[in-house]
Formats: structure tokens, C-alpha cells, sequence
């Protein structure tokens, strides 16, 4: 090795002997580790994706106390992956790459987020989501419309979402049947008489709300009692935009409770 070389050499391991120092100097508060402790009992207890949220807020607690220790931003980082929350999982890790440039696992981390970013820009916004909703077009129900318990119920039309002052809302007619509307000269205008609009819980993967039908107001029959219908609806996928819907139903007359519950795939389309 000739002198030159030997004096970078010797330069480089004393900038990052310092470097080292300077990180060792800073002592980690005792809070930021038991943050990051907690963040690891809340991964190995996980069972489900929003069990990972919990997680995600101790390593962030971490990451404020200490934001010079690399560790909370890996760990933060592998979190919010698994959570799919791939655009914050790679901002994470390459903070994490850039406090410990010298880490042993430094090419597969920068690989993970190059992993990272081709997934981020696969997937929707909340924002994005909203406006297939809202703007697009149901295109279907995918595979079958299955019974997990009860009768097939009858097929309704699909929910029409709308956005006001940014609150995401669904509507739908308050009757079963649109028989009230056909023949009207204006089909469209009458239609919108028999919706009922309503708040959907919505964080970007998830929407949940419940709404009442009445197939036939004032009659006196079990099969035409109003039913009490709820609505989950997790993202699978964003493209196309495919929803996987449960739905209960229940129907109560006089001192009957009958339950339904149907799961099925549909898919809307921005044109």
C-alpha cells in the first residue's frame, strides 16, 4: 500500500473512531430504551396488522428521545413494512443507514429500500382511494356473493360514496327496491330521494360503517321488517381497486332476531 493510500486509510478510521465517540457520547436515555423494548414485546405480540400499530408507536416514542441511536429507526423501519406502510418504512431505514453507514447489513438494508420504494409507488394514497370511490366505476363483484351464515340476501345496487368537507360518506337507498323510482321521468333525481348518506370510518385501508334498509315501510311481514346492516371493508389490493367485504345483517320483528352475514370481492376502476 503506498503512502498516500496508507494516509486516507488512516484518515477514514480516525473520522469514524470519532464518529463512533461522538454516538457513545450521547448517552441513550433510559426512556428511549424502554420505549424500544416495549416496541419489541409489542412485535413478538402481534397477531394481525393493526396489532403492529402499537409497536410502531413505541419505536417512534424511541426515535423522539433518541433520534441520533440508529436501532428505533431499523426497527421502526421493519415495522411500518409490515404494516404496509412502505413510503415511512423506507424514510425510516435509510435515516437508519445514515447514522450507521458502516453497519454490517448496510447493502441489504439499501437493497430493502430500493424494495421499498417500488412498492410505495404501487400503492394508493388515502386521498387516491377516495377519488376511485368517489369519481370511479364499480365494475363488479369478483368469484361469489357467499352466505357465511343465513340466506342469499337480496342483491343490492353498489354503495355510492361521496366527499364532503373531507369526510368520506356512503349512500345507499333506504329501501331494497327501487320500484318507487321506476318510471319517473327522471330516474336519477328520484333515486336520490331514497338515499341515506352516511360518515364511513375510513384510515386508508379499512372503511366501516352501518346503515338501516326497509324493504317495504308499514308492512306487517318478518320478511319485510327493516334490517340493521354493518359494513367492513378491507383494501386488498390497489390495482385495480379490489375490496373484501363482510356484511351482517340483522332483522328484528317483534321478539325474533335473525342474523345473516356475507362475504364478497368487489372492484372499482378510475376511468
Amino acid at each position: 500500500m503506498n503512502k498516500t493510500k496508507r494516509i486516507y486509510l488512516i484518515a477514514a478510521l480516525f473520522v469514524s473512531a470519532l464518529l463512533v465517540s461522538a454516538v457513545q457520547a450521547q448517552t441513550i436515555p433510559e426512556d428511549a430504551r424502554r420505549h424500544m423494548a416495549r416496541g419489541m414485546a409489542a412485535v413478538e405480540m402481534a397477531n394481525s396488522l393493526e396489532e403492529y400499530g402499537a409497536a410502531i408507536t413505541e419505536f417512534q416514542a424511541a426515535v423522539r428521545l433518541a433520534p441520533y441511536w440508529p436501532n428505533p429507526h431499523l426497527q421502526l423501519g421493519l415495522v411500518q413494512e409490515r404494516a404496509g406502510n412502505f413510503a415511512a418504512a423506507a424514510v425510516s431505514l435509510k435515516e437508519y443507514l445514515r447514522l450507521d453507514p458502516t453497519t454490517s447489513d448496510a447493502e441489504k438494508i439499501q437493497e430493502q429500500i430500493y424494495k421499498l420504494e417500488y412498492k410505495a409507488e404501487q400503492v394508493l394514497t388515502e386521498s387516491e382511494i377516495k377519488d376511485v370511490l368517489v369519481y370511479g366505476r364499480f365494475r363488479g363483484i369478483k368469484g361469489h356473493f357467499t352466505p357465511i351464515k343465513g340466506e342469499n340476501p337480496d342483491r343490492n345496487f353498489p354503495s355510492r360514496f361521496r366527499e364532503t368537507n373531507g369526510r368520506l360518506l356512503v349512500c345507499d337507498p333506504v329501501p331494497f327496491s327501487l320500484e318507487p323510482c321506476y318510471g319517473s321521468e327522471d330516474f336519477g333525481a328520484c333515486l336520490e330521494t331514497l338515499l341515506q348518506c352516511l360518515p364511513v370510518t375510513f384510515d386508508g385501508r379499512k372503511l366501516e360503517y352501518q346503515c338501516t334498509h326497509y324493504r317495504c315501510p308499514g308492512c306487517l311481514e318478518i320478511s319485510s321488517a327493516p334490517y340493521k346492516r354493518s359494513y367492513k371493508r378491507d383494501i386488498v389490493s390497489t390495482s385495480p381497486l379490489r375490496i373484501r367485504t363482510i356484511q351482517v345483517d340483522t332483522k328484528e320483528f317483534g321478539d325474533r332476531n335473525d342474523t345473516a352475514k356475507y362475504e364478497y370481492l368487489e372492484e372499482w376502476v378510475n376511468d
